[in-house]
């Protein structure tokens, strides 16, 4: 009986991979798609600079004082300090006296605070007088000549002498040369030689030399030789050496021009024994004058010229230590001005504050001697509220000059939220020691108390911290920015904003700094209309184009 085969399981068909390629294929254009498409959209905005308005970033609450907070204090009071620097006239209140808020209470001499205006005055025109003066010198100094150091010049007319010295020796021996020349010259044809003379002895006459016309005799005392000459001829010591030595005389004859420029006759005896002693060349006339051969004309040697430099010039060296001398008196003439500016408005605001009047309305507490006012700093006067409480607040030293006795500031109660308004009382003239602004502000800033009155304390209560703001200026047009939207370099701060044409340019600014150390007020250079970019990265530079829209690579980076 045959064995039953197993029926075999019909393998399922193989699945065919057209679908996973097709798959693979959408997500393959997927991501070439999104490379593709984010590299085109990095080419659009990667390449562009994100400009924004200034009003989108403008941060004018910077500008309010209200980063300090205060403390609700009991009863306010109102404490007014003598002046030691006035005298006090006439006083209108005494203590425990009523007073209302604007009431006089005393006042100082203003014939001596008129005085001390003038004098501020006069002093404030002085170092005007004197800045400006300063301001000359830096530009004299400016304009001075740069000369060669002392070292230099004497070197220059070291150098100058030897030319000189070279020149006049070089000329010295031109001028002997042609003195040589030109004697030789006139020897050769007016000197009366010896030997020439001895040759004509058996000769009774003849022409020998220019300056001997003619020759006779035998040379002896009966019979010397006579020689006829003009009075250009000289005899040399030779020559008459020769003829004493050789016993032989002598006797020249002619014509000579005397002193009065007539010409007479003359005749010399040269000769014998005796001899004629001669110590050099002479002249043949009857004087027997020494003779000279005339001078040539000196060579002529340029005058000598010495470098003329300026007696207010200055050494490069010089120029500098001047500049920065007078720059460091530019800068002493300026607070001296600074100074007194703040003395002068200083004695102007006590002129006009000369009649002293209460801040709030109450009772005077205590009140001192007019004719002999505290000496230890305490309050001449102090006027007490009989309702509302006071508040301290803090102010910073860079708003401090918007903060005046009389203003008023806008308080809130963190606690209940209570609002009210308080007038400003009294500020103090020296810093806090130990107060911080709980803001981020700027650390190196102090901070100044003041008092205010609150007339309608209701809601507040004493040791109660509140909120305390005033707008120090009037912000409409006021622009603050975060620091890292302003650069600096050597030529001074700078944002980058768009030109109006879609590409960034370099705008100067002048900018203040603000209480808050990160950020900073621009005085100059923009306006809240313009678009300024950040100015950093590759796409912070001038000339790189601009767009409004804000890309998903400006969100990241």
């Amino acid at each position: 009986m045959p064995l039953l085969k197993k029926n075999k399981v019909p393998k399922p068909p193989k699945q065919k991979k057209h679908k996973g390629k097709i798959a693979a294929f959408i997500v393959l254009g997927i991501i070439v798609l999104a490379v593709v498409g984010g590299s085109i959209a990095y080419r659009y905005y990667g390449t562009k600079a994100y400009v924004q308005p200034i009003s989108d970033i403008n941060m004018t609450w910077v500008l309010s004082n209200g980063s300090s907070e205060g403390v609700i204090q009991d009863a306010a009071t109102q404490n007014i300090y003598w002046d030691a620097t006035s005298n006090i006239k006439e006083v209108y209140v005494k203590k425990g006296d009523t007073v209302a808020a604007g009431d006089k209470l005393f006042q100082y001499d203003t014939e001596s605070l008129t005085l001390q205006v003038e004098q501020a005055q006069l002093s404030l025109d002085v170092a005007k007088y004197n800045l400006q003066v300063a301001q000359q010198q830096l530009e004299n100094t400016g304009k001075a000549n740069i000369v060669p150091d002392y070292n230099a010049q004497m070197d220059e007319i070291k150098r100058i002498d030897a030319e000189n010295e070279a020149a006049e020796k070089k000329a010295a021996e031109e001028d002997a040369s042609r003195q040589a020349t030109q004697d030789a010259e006139y020897k050769s044809q007016h000197e009366i030689v010896y030997t020439s003379v001895k040759e004509t002895e058996n000769a009774n006459a003849g022409q020998i030399t220019g300056a001997l016309l003619s020759t006779s005799g035998e040379g002896t005392v009966d019979n010397p030789w006579v020689c006829e000459v003009d009075d250009k001829a000289i005899i040399s010591k030779a020559s008459v050496d020769a003829l004493i030595s050789d016993n032989k005389y002598l006797k020249l004859v002619g014509n000579r021009t005397n002193e009065e420029g007539t010409v007479v006759p003359f005749e010399l005896e040269v000769g014998g024994s005796a001899g004629l002693p001669l110590s050099s060349e002479y002249r043949l006339i009857a004087t027997k004058e020494e003779f000279v051969f005339a001078a040539v004309e000196p060579t002529t040697v340029n005058e000598i010229k010495y470098p003329e430099y300026d007696p207010r010039g200055l050494t490069e060296n010089e120029k500098k230590e001047q500049t920065a001398s007078d720059e460091v008196g530019i800068k002493k003439a300026e607070n001296a001005v600074k100074s007194a500016q703040i003395n002068l408005d200083d004695a102007k605001r006590r002129l006009d504050e000369a009649t002293v009047t209460a801040k709030i309305s109450g009772v005077i507490l205590t009140m001192g001697d007019y004719e002999n006012p505290p000496q230890d700093g305490s309050a001449f006067i102090t006027v007490s509220s009989q309702n509302g409480l006071a508040v301290t607040g803090y102010v910073s030293e860079l708003q401090l000059d918007s903060m005046k006795e009389g203003d008023e500031i806008s308080i809130s109660s963190w606690e209940s939220g209570t609002y009210a308004t308080a007038t400003v009382t009294e500020v103090s003239q020296y810093p806090a020691t130990n107060y911080q602004s709980y803001s981020n502000g700027n650390n190196n800033v102090s901070w100044y108390p003041y008092t205010a009155y609150i007339e309608n304390a209701d809601g507040f209560k004493t040791g109660e911290y509140v909120q305390i703001s005033k707008v120090s200026v009037d912000d409409t047009d006021a622009i603050v920015l975060e620091k890292i939207y302003v650069r600096s370099d050597e030529k001074g701060n700078y944002v980058l904003a768009d030109n109006g044409s879609g590409r960034l340019e370099r705008r100067d600014v002048t900018v203040a700094n603000t209480s808050e150390n990160e950020y900073v007020q621009i005085l100059s250079g923009l306006t809240t209309e313009d678009l300024i970019a950040f100015p950093y990265g590759s796409k912070g530079k001038v000339g790189v184009k601009t767009t409004t829209e804000m890309s998903v690579f400006d969100m990241l980076f």
